[in-house]
């Protein structure tokens, strides 16, 4: 198998597996930290340990991290947490954000709108680039914009977006907004510091950085209101009821460091990779969308005019070939998703993209592979409906 997908999950770093396997191996048995026998308390240890380590891996404080279960409830609690926090106290609670952010920001949006709170938005252009003054703009121009929130990464384009330039902006337009960024997709790809970034919130999970799913945090500035959005205990300081997870937290600990550890190293490997593939689209006739002078280097949006993107996608897995529709979490939407509108694609457009997103175990020989599988597969499209295993070639996918 070539797994081109790692946008959507990466696969588990033999090191946190190894971690979590002692975890569970453990004497006595992992428990609930929040039980006050000695055995809780040793729960707690660890359960603080490791969030004393993410926050020093995303450079935050200790008291600004609060576990969440995904990257999505992340981004909800966020959002919605802030929101209604700031109309409990008069401030302002409408929320700015653009049209290509992941689906868990735009149903958000969708969300606060249906409770009242303006919901504003910044243009990007067909780069999918975002202009920091045009969100400063906005914020100037709407008193009642409480919260901004730009994704670090757009996870279809591999876009980066200037945070730190964007939280400049918008807070010389006003400082009390208060600015999120979804930093799903950049962690492990570029410096992430949440303090250096200067925003007030950031998401980020461990299933994208080779951690586990089930696991991940939001991570806000020191004594910030946020109304929580689950019911039902104190846990995380009254932000985030449930018992949480000992195991996947210092699992997430670990991958988030060696993430911040290693970023450089990841990152010029992906770089290196991605002019190759972009090469294999163009020679298969495809056209890479975004622009190169944005991307962190792992991710190619590739529209096929004339095909059929869930198509390709679907026979590519039967070569054994791991890629994506845009966003993983949109899939089987029969439309263009949100980006692809976004930087003005038609629907019709918009379903001609795979995404092809590179990890740190990619190899060059995985890309010739593949290239070969994508040629043959397309030809095999544009004659007629590709049957299982017609376009294999010797020495390919298995």
């Amino acid at each position: 198998m070539i797994y081109l997908d790692n946008n959507a999950t990466t696969p588990l770093d033999p090191r946190v597996a190894a971690a979590m396997r002692a975890n569970l191996e453990g004497v006595p048995a992992p428990c609930n930290p929040s039980s006050v026998h000695a055995a809780g308390r040793r729960a707690r240890g660890a359960f603080e340990r490791a969030r004393r380590s993410l926050a020093e891996a995303v450079g935050a404080e200790p008291l600004g991290v609060t576990f969440t279960g995904s990257g999505t409830e992340s981004i909800n609690l966020g959002l919605v947490g802030r929101c209604r926090a700031a109309r409990k106290t008069g401030a302002p609670s409408g929320l700015l954000t653009t049209r290509m952010e992941h689906a868990a920001v735009l149903e958000s949006a969708a969300l606060l709108s249906s409770e009242g709170h303006e919901v504003y938005w910044i243009d990007v252009d067909e780069r999918g680039a975002v202009d920091p003054a045009a969100a400063a703009h906005l914020v100037g121009a709407h008193e009642d914009i409480g919260v901004v929130s730009v994704g670090m990464v757009n996870s279809e384009l591999g876009n980066l977006c200037d945070i730190k330039s964007l939280c400049a902006e918008v807070k010389s337009a006003r400082e009390d907004v208060v600015v999120h960024t979804d930093a799903v997709q950049a962690l492990g790809k570029t410096p992430v510091h949440f303090e250096d970034l200067g925003v007030d919130m950031m998401s980020v999970t461990a299933h994208k950085v080779y951690g586990p799913v089930g696991i991940a945090a939001l991570v806000h500035a020191r004594g910030l209101e946020i109304e929580p959005v689950l019911r039902g205990g104190s846990q995380e300081r009254g932000r985030r009821p449930g018992t949480p997870s000992v195991m996947l937290a210092e699992a997430f600990a670990l991958a988030a460091s060696l993430a911040a550890s290693e970023v450089e190293e990841r990152a010029a490997h992906a770089r290196a990779l991605r002019g190759r593939l972009a090469q294999i689209v163009g020679t298969c006739g495809g056209l890479v969308l975004g622009a190169a002078t944005l991307q962190v280097g792992n991710t190619v949006s590739a529209r096929f005019p004339g095909c059929d993107g869930a198509t390709l996608a679907m026979a590519l897995d039967l070569e054994g070939v791991c890629v994506s529709t845009g966003s993983a979490c949109s899939s089987g939407v029969a439309k263009a998703s949100a980006t692809m509108r976004a930087i003005g694609l038609s629907d019709t457009e918009g379903q001609e993209v795979i995404r092809i997103s590179l990890g740190k175990n990619n190899t060059p020989d995985e890309l010739e592979r593949f290239g070969a599988t994508l040629e043959a597969v397309l030809a095999q499209i544009r004659r007629g409906a590709p049957a299982r295993g017609s376009t294999r070639i010797p020495g390919g996918a298995a």
